[in-house]
């Protein structure tokens, strides 16, 4: 092993020019991999390379412990030494001369035949460590600290302690391995290997677990997993419905305990036949439930654009699951929206993602609100439709305080009570600033679904509709999203990246309806219970929005993310 290691990395080290071309790469693996199987043959047989089945994975011993560290050792190395050739193979797979087209030369050939055996060992890679941190936490230490510091003078007993750091490394380069493979199934032949697309998606979703596992708090790690997330969605976008990701059932328990659903809901048919989601017998009192409990558990909030080193915002699903779920931390609507409309399609809902412009009569500037009420932003909003039998229904859990706070029908001049004595309506209808004056399908201008809000319907004198926002049942992209949250996660001018805000809404006693909220906004905590509204807390430090971030909104942040507020929004 330690002339397979001088071989690998003494020309890194060295800083030497490793640029072999195929046949000197082909060659040069094929001597590597020689020594490595013959250094692996002569081991003892306590001391051979294990299977991701073996019981030793879950036992936490020092001889354990030590051949697991030969085992991911000697795959890592695998890895390393075919490496080249499967750049070789997916570099013809992507020759823009159009000779990947044909027959693949007979140089290829071997090199596609020998890149088998880095994926074969990228495979073994993410299977055991997988393996072992689905076992027992003490298994964990089975990994130890396996970081290829040998060059570095770290002592034997030093490479045998769990660290987290240093885990994540080899498995990070594993799951670039699969990535690779993923194109190379995808484009390889003519039609799709689809076993090795499903095969390499399940692997780079227990990388997903692993790395989330080892530390899903540490800058390294995370960077890390956003890569391989991003690299696997650009490696294969799912193309229909039934390919769009779903929370696992496993997943799904963890988020109805995360926000305190009741055992009645847990025993909902809904949760047993999926076919049952799109009734209103069944699926509506089970969305309703939810969306209640969403609202009341999951704040409404811009915490990350404030709180945090990079005031970076994520779509991606996983990383929203462990942010909401393992974390119990909130987003704005786009986060909200995208995780719940996720969860909902995991049920066996039928869900469609939409865009709405949200009406300047929201804006917390009082001269945008005084002059511009009735007019709209550009398209900053995302809600979901859920169709139940032969009707769509409206369910936003991303809008706050401002919301629905309930699922109701698509239906032009719908009006309900939302959270009393508020009512709330949807009309079919023309936006002031539209400048059309007919639609491809009407006589007239083209019309929006637009969601108003009386705060005082049972007074005559004072009745008045505000508009909330308006939307379009044209279905949106994940992409749409991604530009849509960029803009106004980075625009100065966004009320998102101005003000420090977070929600939540409030049950009755029975849990069965929103009554109010509690909200900060920058320095103040105000609480609504119907009609009234009051101050609770007045932050004059930043300790103190901190503690009430913890103790009202059972926000906890890290300290890095405590220290990751600009001098402009910290308080005193």
């Amino acid at each position: 092993m330690a002339k397979s290691l001088i071989n690998q990395y003494g020309a890194n080290l060295e800083k030497a020019n490793s640029n072999l071309d195929d046949i000197a790469s082909l060659k040069a693996s094929g001597e590597l991999r020689k020594m490595l199987q013959d250094w692996a043959t002569s081991l003892p047989s306590y001391l051979s390379p294990c299977e991701p089945e073996s019981g030793i994975l879950s036992q936490n011993t020092p001889a354990n412990r030590f051949r697991v560290i030969l085992t991911l050792r000697y795959h890592n190395l695998a890895i390393l030494i075919h490496k080249p050739l499967l750049r070789a193979t997916i570099r013809h797979l992507f020759r823009v001369d159009n000779a990947a087209s044909g027959s693949p030369s007979y140089l290829i050939q071997l090199a596609m035949a020998e890149a088998h055996e880095c994926v074969r060992a990228a495979e073994l890679t993410i299977a055991i460590v997988h393996c072992i941190i689905s076992a027992d936490a003490t298994s964990k230490n089975n990994l130890g600290a396996w970081s290829f510091t040998l060059y570095y003078g770290e002592s034997p007993e030093a490479s045998l302690r769990w660290d987290a750091n240093r885990i994540h490394l080899p498995v990070f380069t594993a799951s670039l391995v699969i990535c690779g493979r993923l194109l190379w199934a995808q484009h390889g032949e003519t039609v799709s290997d689809e076993a090795a697309v499903k095969d390499s998606k399940t692997l780079l979703s227990k990388a997903e677990a692993i790395l989330q596992d080892l530390d899903y708090e540490n800058s390294l790690v995370l960077s890390c997993l956003e890569y391989i997330r991003r690299l696997a969605r650009m490696c294969g976008l799912p193309l229909n419905e039934d390919a769009r990701p779903r929370y696992s059932d496993a997943e799904l328990r963890d988020y109805f305990e995360c926000i305190k659903l009741p055992q009645k809901y847990l025993d909902s048919i809904v949760l047993k036949d999926r076919t049952q989601a799109g009734t209103k017998e069944h699926g509506l009192p089970l969305l309703q439930a939810l969306t209640r409990y969403h609202t009341c558990h999951v704040p409404f909030d811009n915490l990350v654009l404030h709180y945090s080193p990079h005031k970076t915002v994520t779509l991606d699903l996983a990383e929203l699951y462990t942010k909401i779920v393992r974390r119990q931390l909130g987003g704005r609507c786009m986060e909200n929206n995208t995780f719940f409309g996720t969860v909902l399609r995991s049920l066996g809902y039928e869900v469609r993602n939409c865009g709405g412009r949200v009406a300047r009569a929201m804006s917390p500037y009082p001269d945008v609100r005084r002059n511009q009420s009735a007019t709209y932003d550009g398209w900053n909003h995302m809600l979901n439709l859920v169709r139940l039998d032969d009707e769509w229904y409206v369910v936003d859990v991303g809008m706050g305080s401002m919301g629905p706070n309930l699922p109701y029908p698509l239906r032009d001049g719908f009006e309900t009570t939302s959270i009393p004595p508020r009512v709330i309506r949807l009309q079919l209808r023309s936006i002031p600033e539209s400048y059309a004056t007919r639609s491809a399908n009407s006589t007239g201008p083209p019309k929006m679904w637009c969601y108003d809000v009386c705060y005082n319907p049972g007074d005559e004198a004072k009745k008045e509709w505000l508009p909330v926002y308006c939307f379009t049942e044209t279905e949106f992209l994940p992409q749409d999203y991604e530009v849509m949250s960029w803009f106004t996660s980075t625009n100065p001018r966004s009320f998102f990246t101005k003000y420090v805000t977070c929600t939540k809404m409030l049950m009755d006693e029975d849990k069965e309806m929103i009554v109010g909220n509690v909200t900060l906004f920058k320095d103040t905590v105000r609480k609504s219970i119907g009609a009234n509204r009051e101050v609770i807390k007045e932050c004059k430090t930043e300790d103190e929005r901190l503690q009430a971030l913890a103790e009202i909104f059972n926000v906890y942040l890290t300290e890095e993310e405590k220290k990751g507020i600009s001098e402009d929004q910290m308080l005193a």
